[in-house]
């Protein structure tokens, strides 16, 4: 444990603190893990055998969910993740997503260990009273929600990050703000915490009015990207049935989405292939409710939304639409 790699970054931001504590300082760690290859010190301390599988691992992406969907479903049971032990897929039945899932488990673990320990540090050169912490994460991992790995999808578990942020002043903390935020606020809320002005082109705002208690949240729509990625990547096996120029556009499709206060998630892809879901009645995502005539009202609401952002932000991706 002491030689990988969350060891080795956590030794250096405590070795810093040490070295700086008299000193104002601002420190981004990186930690990779939870992330493929799924090994580390922590292998075996959790159990395939007593991981329960997600609510919706047998939710399959039907006929009217994205063309990639279905494909990355063939793809990870016929190809899985390689790791040292099995380097020909792994993900073939529940039990081998369980053993997965144990493996994932483990990183989060031996993150945490290491978080814990740069807390320690802080406390124990008495730098926590005066210093802010941000965890979070760049994106999440589906970990068999769907029978799918990683990202690359916008379901809620590919989507959704944690987020704790530690002010030592506020009196009003602990607390859980329920409601969807967006990261790129986050910006521009270390600098209003650092008494740092903020650049008005900056995008985003400061969530630190909220969080004083100053004002009520406001409860306002959150946007969320996905930009493709290389299609050639994912055609390295088999189509599996799917036509190949076809599975190729699709699987480099941008995607715009929005979720709103009440629930409402509606994903606009470039191809066409839409989604919506109702996230308060089905928060597992199992129905997609798009083509439903009785949700068009909702449908244009939800596109205005992302069109009046895409004008906002001059984002020129083209989403094909139809009411």
């Amino acid at each position: 444990m002491q030689y990988s790699k969350p060891a080795f970054l956590a030794g250096e931001v405590c070795r810093f603190l040490q070295q700086n504590k008299d000193r104002p300082f601002l420190i981004y760690l990186n930690f990779l893990e939870p992330h493929m290859p799924f090994f580390g010190p922590y292998d075996g301390m959790y159990k395939p055998d007593e991981v329960d599988l997600p609510a919706n691992f047998n939710a399959l992406p039907g006929p009217d969910s994205p063309i990639k969907y279905r494909y990355l479903v063939n793809y990870y049971r016929e190809h899985g993740w390689p790791d040292r032990e099995n380097k020909h897929g792994i993900l073939k039945n529940e039990w081998e997503w369980r053993y997965l899932i144990s493996r994932y488990w483990g990183l989060v673990s031996l993150v945490d260990t290491y978080v814990g320990k740069i807390l320690e540090t802080l406390a124990r050169l008495d730098l926590e009273k005066n210093t802010v912490v941000v965890y979070t994460s760049d994106h999440g991992d589906m970990m068999g929600s769907h029978r799918l790995g990683a990202k690359m999808v916008m379901y809620e578990e590919a989507c959704k990050v944690p987020l704790f942020i530690r002010i030592p002043w506020l009196k009003r903390f602990p607390r859980v703000v329920e409601q969807p935020v967006s990261q790129i606020d986050l910006v521009p809320t270390i600098l209003d915490l650092l008494e740092m002005s903020i650049p008005s082109s900056l995008q985003g705002k400061s969530w630190y009015p909220y969080l004083r208690g100053d004002k009520p949240w406001e409860k306002e729509p959150i946007f969320l990207e996905w930009n493709g990625r290389d299609g050639d990547r994912w055609l390295a096996g088999p189509s599996y049935g799917f036509p190949e120029q076809e599975l190729r556009k699709a699987t480099g499709a941008r995607v715009r989405t929005v979720i709103t206060p009440d629930g409402w998630k509606l994903n606009l892809s470039e191809i066409g292939e839409h989604e919506l879901f109702n996230l308060r009645e089905d928060p597992l995502e199992t129905h997609n409710c798009y083509c439903e005539k009785q949700y068009r009202e909702v449908v244009q609401k939800l596109s205005d939304y992302i069109k009046q952002w895409q004008k906002e932000t001059n984002d020129r991706v083209r989403l094909a639409l139809e009411y």
